[in-house]
């Protein structure tokens, strides 16, 4: 399984278009950022990581998957309809009316561009896991 998210990295690192701007940092790393996504090569060994919190934490696999079958910038649109809409169901009390039309314009367009949301990518994950052979180098 390890060997399998390695390559998708490679694969979905590979996909970033060359118009992206690429950072380089003093450690020696490169990094792409998306919205939400942060995409990361140090010595070789790539990393996702998800930007929504102040904590970068690890994508998880089924997160990679997703980017690997549909592009990062496809993950970047799940991870937003997924913010957006837990925002305005969590807190639908909390934010202003003008905050809450906000949210909601943004979720359609997201969804209107065929977004998903990451528990949708994790249920299809799951289902491609039982019904497919392993990812196959190519």
């Amino acid at each position: 399984m390890k060997k399998d998210r390695e390559y998708m990295l490679n694969v979905v690192w590979r996909s970033i278009p060359e118009y992206q701007p690429q950072y380089r940092w003093r450690d020696g790393s490169t990094t792409y950022f998306y919205k939400g996504v942060k995409i990361e090569d140090l010595n070789g060994e790539k990393e996702m990581y998800s930007l929504i919190s102040d904590m970068y934490k690890i994508m998880p696999t089924h997160a990679v998957w997703y980017a690997y079958e549909n592009g990062i910038q496809a993950l970047s649109e799940a991870i937003r309809l997924t913010v957006y809409s837990d925002r305005l169901n969590n807190q639908k009390t909390q934010l202003l009316q003008a905050t809450q039309e906000d949210y909601s314009r943004k979720i359609q367009k997201l969804l209107s561009n065929g977004a998903i949301n990451l528990n949708q990518i994790k249920e299809k994950y799951e289902q491609q896991r039982t019904t497919d052979k392993p990812i196959q180098e190519v």
